[in-house]
């Protein structure tokens, strides 16, 4: 029997979104609109379990989230936010409200908007499989 019961029904969405305080089974500081992009480069769906993600989806999982937070961090944030001098930033979001219906950049399926965790989640039904 797994001592943690919690982390084992836990999706990897609810792992990295950042929920206002600090615990051990999850990775503080991440947003919804970066985690959105982050699994989507990393071709996890949100609702994946966290205890399912093989080896080689921690590695595209690490790898995509400092991909996608050093691209945020070089554009100065997303384009919605502005930086400590009224800059805006200039980090366009891969999957956001925007790309809803829209062909997937890497496969052309549509993008799919579901409510997951009391927040909007978008992903491609086959990259994100």
């Amino acid at each position: 029997m797994d001592a943690y019961p919690e982390k084992t029904a836990k999706g990897v969405k609810g792992f990295l979104v950042a929920t206002g305080y600090v615990m051990a089974d999850h990775l503080a500081g991440l947003g919804n609109a970066y985690v959105q992009d982050i699994l989507f480069r990393a071709g996890i769906d949100p609702r994946r379990k966290v205890m399912n993600i093989n080896a080689e989806q921690r590695r595209n999982l690490y790898d995509a989230i400092q991909t996608t937070l050093f691209q945020a961090t070089e554009l100065g944030g997303r384009q919605e936010e502005s930086d400590l001098f009224g800059q805006p930033g200039r980090y366009i979001r891969l999957m956001d409200s925007h790309t809803a219906g829209q062909p997937c950049p890497t496969c052309r399926t549509p993008i799919l908007k579901i409510a997951y965790l009391g927040g909007a989640c978008y992903l491609c039904p086959k990259c994100q499989a």
